[in-house]
Order: structure tokens, then sequence, then C-alpha cells
């Protein structure tokens, strides 16, 4: 709502549609950093350059198409509804890269052969997929 609803009518007033978009798109992509390319950690920042180069360009690109979205429908709902279902894949993406199918099916076979209680479920220590 930020980026789509305010920022874009705020820039609109100075800069033409067209102008307004791009700087808006690019506002998101740079805020998306901090998901990737950015790390905030103990030490301090660390900046990955091609990292960070490539998740701007993507996430410009994807704000492109919300702001596309929400000029093509005139609302802010369609682009809404697009960037919730946009997260919910980003989030099942990196979950089943992080704990495949075939990770769990291990678990739940190990578990079963070695009839643990699920209390005693912690005491596997080592899963090979």
């Amino acid at each position: 709502m930020f980026f789509r609803g305010l920022l874009q009518k705020a820039l609109e007033e100075r800069f033409t549609t067209q102008t307004s978009t791009w700087i808006e798109c690019a506002a998101f992509g740079l805020v998306h950093l901090f998901h990737h390319g950015l790390i905030i950690g103990a030490l301090g920042f660390h900046f990955l350059p091609k990292s960070a180069f490539l998740w701007f360009c993507l996430m410009t690109t994807v704000a492109y198409l919300f702001a596309w979205l929400r000029k093509g429908g005139g609302s802010l709902y369609l682009a809404m509804i697009s960037h919730s279902a946009f997260n919910f894949m980003m989030g099942t993406c990196i979950f089943l890269a992080l704990w495949p199918p075939s990770a769990a099916l291990a678990l739940r076979l190990r578990y079963a052969s070695a009839k643990l209680s699920p209390l005693r479920l912690g005491e596997i220590q080592d899963i090979r997929c």
C-alpha cells in the first residue's frame, strides 16, 4: 500500500507517471535488499554486490509488474493480491529448498523404523536423503 499507494501518488505530483513508477519500483527494489544481498549480523553490515544487484533487478521488475496491475486495474487490490501470491510462492519455494519432501519422508521412515516416541524424536542426529 505504501509503494503503489502513497509513494506513487506523491511522486506523480512531481514527475510523469512513467518516471514516478520507475522511482517507486527502484525504491521497492532497494528496500527488499534486506531480504537478500545486504546482511546485518553481529559484526555489522555485509554487502554482497552480485547477489544484491540480481535481487535489486528482480524486485524492481516485480514491482513494475505490481504497478502495472495497479494502473491497469485502477485499484490497489489486484496488486495486493498479486504481491501476497508472490510472497506465498517465494516462501513455499524457499521452504521446499531448505526442507525438501524427501527429507520429511526420510524423517518419518526413520522415526517409524526406530519406533521412537515423539518426545524422543530429538535423538535422531543424522538424516541423510
